[in-house]
């Protein structure tokens, strides 16, 4: 069986999880944004969190809903980028809407 993310979070070294900040997101609250920077990789714990693009012309495209342990803003918090996509808290009912997520600051 292969070990989940939270357990290698759980097992590396004091001064890693020491950079790992436990928060909790209410419904509609964005973790990142998009067309903005992000200097922190989060990852999900539990809850739901949705992904989606927004077009210039005002369309709103859902990319993922997630409920799992998964990882957001990595690439873009280590290669300095702009987000290609807004992640959400939440999805309204769901658990009062809110999530947690394990963020860390990137470290360039």
């Amino acid at each position: 069986m292969k070990p989940d993310l939270t357990t290698f979070i759980a097992a590396c070294p004091a001064d890693i999880r020491s950079h790992f900040q436990e928060q909790t997101y209410s419904f509609q609250d964005k973790l990142m944004e998009q067309n903005k920077k992000s200097d922190c990789i989060y990852i999900l714990l539990s809850g739901i969190v949705k992904n989606y693009h927004s077009e210039i012309n005002g369309n709103v495209y859902i990319e993922d809903i997630d409920t799992g342990v998964t990882i957001y803003g990595e690439l873009e918090a280590l290669i300095d980028k702009e987000t290609v996509s807004t992640v959400e808290a939440g999805m309204q009912g769901a658990e009062a809407g809110k999530c947690t997520v394990s963020k860390m600051a990137a470290c360039r």
